[in-house]
C-alpha cells in the first residue's frame, strides 16, 4: 500500500514500530504489511499493555482521544488530529460549503464547531436540548430517597432547619437532615439556537457509534429547513443497527477517517464516506525516527479541533 511503501523508503522497521505505537486492537491492515504492528488504529491503552515504561524509545501516538490518556503513560503521548482532513474534504466535495452552517449538536460542543467554523469562514448553530445524560442520572440508588422519619425526628429536622435560618418549618420542604429538596431535572424541549433554513447543516464530533442522536438532531434540521445534512468526525464504529438507521435518515453522508475499521458497515449503508489519514501517522513515525520535531504536523491545529 501507499503507507506502507512511504514507510519503507525512511527504514522503519519492525521493533520501532511497535514500541512506538500503542495500540491493543487487532491488527487491520490498513496501513501495513503483515508482520508489522497495526499503527492506523491509534487508542491509547493503559500501562498494562507494557508500553510506556521506561523500554520506551519514542513518543507514544494517538488520534483525536481525550487529552488526559497522558497520564497513562510517563513519556509523551503526541495527540494527533484528524481537522485537516475533515475540513479539506469539506472544502474539495461540498460544493456550496460557504452555504453552510456548523451545527454543534450539545452546548458543550460549540467550541470544536466555532473552531471549524472560523476555518471555513461560515456561522455555526447549537442544538439545545439533547444534551447528554449525567452520570448522577443513572438509576443505581445514589439517588434513593432518604428513609422515612418518625413523626419525632420531622419534627426535629425542621427546627433544625429553622434554627440555621433556612425559613419555613415546614417538614414537607426539607428531608431528615434538614437540606432543601431539589426538583427533578427535565431535559428542555429541543430547540435549535442559529438559523439552518436553506442552509447546509454539517454537524462536528469525535466519535460516531451509536447514531440514535445524531438521527435526531439531523430530522429537527430537516424540519427548520436545512437542505443536506453532513456528520463528519474521526472515529467511526457504527455499532448495532448504527447503518440501518443511517441509510433511512435525513442525514446525506457521514465521513469518518479509517482509524476504525468499518468496511462491513459500509456495506449497509451508503452513505458511509472513508478518508484515508495514513500519510498524518507515517509521516510522525518517519519524524520520530529521524528525531525531528513534531510541530509541524499541529500547525495551525488547536486544542478545539
Amino acid at each position: 500500500s501507499g503507507a506502507d511503501d512511504y514507510l519503507t523508503a525512511y527504514g522503519f522497521e519492525y521493533n520501532f514500530i511497535e514500541e512506538a505505537i500503542v495500540d491493543d486492537m487487532p491488527a487491520q491492515h490498513n496501513g501495513l504489511q503483515a508482520g508489522h504492528e497495526e499503527w492506523v488504529d491509534n487508542e491509547v491503552m493503559s500501562d498494562d499493555s507494557g508500553y510506556g515504561d521506561e523500554t520506551t524509545t519514542g513518543p507514544a501516538l494517538s488520534q483525536q482521544i481525550n487529552d488526559e490518556a497522558q497520564g497513562f503513560f510517563d513519556i509523551p503521548v503526541e495527540n494527533l488530529r484528524a481537522s485537516p482532513f475533515l475540513l479539506q474534504y469539506i472544502r474539495e466535495n461540498i460544493s456550496d460549503y460557504k452555504n453552510a452552517i456548523i451545527v454543534a449538536r450539545y452546548p458543550g460542543a460549540v467550541r470544536k464547531a466555532t473552531a471549524y467554523a472560523e476555518r471555513l469562514r461560515v456561522g455555526i448553530a447549537v442544538i439545545h436540548g439533547e444534551h447528554k445524560e449525567a452520570e448522577t442520572d443513572e438509576v443505581d440508588g445514589r439517588t434513593s430517597p432518604p428513609p422515612a422519619l418518625s413523626d419525632s425526628s420531622a419534627t426535629e429536622a425542621a427546627s433544625v432547619g429553622a434554627s440555621v435560618g433556612m425559613g419555613s418549618t415546614s417538614t414537607d420542604r426539607y428531608n431528615w437532615d434538614g437540606l432543601p429538596q431539589l426538583l427533578p431535572k427535565e431535559k428542555p424541549p429541543i430547540t435549535i439556537v442559529g438559523d439552518v433554513g436553506g442552509r447546509i447543516a454539517i454537524m462536528i464530533d469525535d466519535v460516531i457509534d451509536d447514531v440514535e442522536s445524531f438521527v435526531s438532531t439531523a430530522e429537527h434540521l430537516r424540519d427548520h429547513g436545512a437542505y443536506k445534512i453532513y456528520v463528519l468526525a474521526t472515529h467511526g464504529f457504527f455499532s448495532a443497527d448504527a447503518p440501518a438507521l443511517i441509510e433511512d435518515s435525513p442525514i446525506d453522508e457521514v465521513i469518518v477517517t479509517n482509524t476504525v475499521p468499518h468496511e462491513l458497515q459500509k456495506m449497509r449503508c451508503h452513505k458511509i464516506k472513508t478518508i484515508d489519514i495514513s500519510i498524518l501517522l507515517a509521516e510522525a513515525m518517519r519524524r520520530i525516527q529521524n528525531k525531528e520535531s513534531l510541530s509541524f504536523l499541529f500547525k495551525n491545529v488547536s486544542l478545539e479541533d
